[in-house]
């Protein structure tokens, strides 16, 4: 909604960002290829706002940026999933986010030296969950999987993401016993790690699965319990860090 600069002031022309407090994914920066001052800000607000992005040029403002293009509208309506991950080529990016229309439909917008396309790779999966807007949405590092948590259908798809091509494929589903909102993959890419949460947000559990093996049955039959939190607290959002660690929100209390 607001964007800052290094000095934790309000950038120029920065308010007014088309994101929002409760998104689960509400923003995702990307830096332009081949350029060294201009970035992508996506934003991400549900299914009755267009997915728009802005743009920042770095070289403004005496080098603290500016706000150059606001909320540049992509298509109508969206999802609070918002995730991106680097082109085959290491120089390009995928930006992916749910189709407002289907919940089994996924598009991806390939960011290079020219720009933003405007026309996505769109890809049409097997499992169409209802309301799905809510849950995270994230790539394994090494870009080869793509996980979507279904928060209100308690369950999670991993997908296969071709990098070259932006392609999304059904790989497996793991149907959960509570719902899910956060997940993140290992630092290397070979475990998924999703957070349940029992109704009424009294409890909740962190499982791991090992997807080494590349087998959906095997995948499945891997999950592991590495943590479950006492009554009244639950997991929220999964995230790895820069030293590699996984970092992991935890709320406590009553919504």
């Amino acid at each position: 909604i607001t964007v800052y600069n290094k000095n934790h002031s309000v950038m120029t022309n920065g308010t007014g960002l088309d994101g929002f407090p409760s998104s689960t994914q509400a923003s995702l920066i990307v830096p332009k290829p081949s350029s060294d001052s201009i970035y992508y800000i996506f934003t991400s607000r549900g299914a009755v706002i267009h997915f728009r992005y802005s743009t920042v040029n770095m070289n403004l403002s005496g080098g603290l940026g500016a706000v150059t293009i606001k909320n540049f509208s992509l298509n109508v309506g969206g999802s609070e999933k918002l995730a991106g991950i680097t082109h085959c080529n290491n120089q390009d990016v995928w930006v992916v986010t749910q189709a407002p229309s289907a919940n089994n439909i996924y598009y991806s917008y390939l960011i290079n030296s020219v720009g933003v396309s405007s026309v996505p790779i769109t890809s049409t999966v097997s499992y169409a969950p209802t309301n799905d807007g809510y849950g995270y949405l994230k790539f394994s590092p090494n870009g080869n999987y793509l996980a979507s948590a279904h928060l209100n259908v308690d369950s999670v798809s991993l997908f296969n993401f071709n990098k070259c091509t932006g392609q999304i494929t059904d790989f497996v589903n793991f149907p959960a016993d509570t719902a899910v909102y956060g997940l993140s993959f290992s630092p290397n890419s070979s475990k998924l790690y999703v957070a349940n949460t029992q109704l009424g947000y009294i409890r909740s559990y962190l499982w791991q699965y090992d997807l080494t093996s590349g087998i959906p049955a095997t995948i499945l039959s891997s999950k592991t319990l590495i943590k479950k939190l006492p009554d009244t607290t639950y997991f929220t959002a999964l995230q790895i860090g820069a030293d590699d660690k996984l970092y992991i929100g935890k709320f406590k209390g009553t919504v």
